[in-house]
């Protein structure tokens, strides 16, 4: 059971780490269903189903405890978002919201567009 959800991942970390080197290690070393669920750069993939997201973050920050992780997520359900901050294995912080369907169609295309600007181009 369970909402589809279309996650995004942040990673709070100092200069000496590289944020992006520590999400492609949560993709494909520690989880692949993190793999499924979001990009390189944390961005959304599309709407999927992760379970066990809050447990594989949870253990994942024990290893980088200096390291906050910033988990969104929006589902397909109602327009309710969500963000949940991780640190040393616990959620520190959890928010839940609701926004109506025009603003959430709004945040959706905006998250749109961040994940394109992500995107590799190609050259004609």
């Amino acid at each position: 059971m369970g909402y589809y959800t279309r996650f995004s991942l942040d990673v709070i970390c100092d200069k000496s780490l590289n944020k992006f080197d520590i999400i492609k290690r949560l993709r494909w070393v520690w989880n692949s269903e993190a793999s499924l669920a979001i990009d390189e750069y944390g961005t959304p993939i599309g709407y999927r189903k992760w379970y066990k997201h809050e447990e594989d973050i949870m253990d994942f920050s024990e290893y980088h405890p200096n390291v906050k992780f910033i988990l969104r997520g929006d589902t397909d359900f109602l327009g309710v978002i969500w963000t949940k901050i991780f640190q040393n294995g616990e959620i520190i912080k959890w928010i839940d919201r609701w926004m109506s369907p025009k603003k959430f169609t709004l945040y959706c295309n905006e998250l749109d567009i961040v994940r394109s600007l992500h995107e590799p181009k190609t050259l004609l």
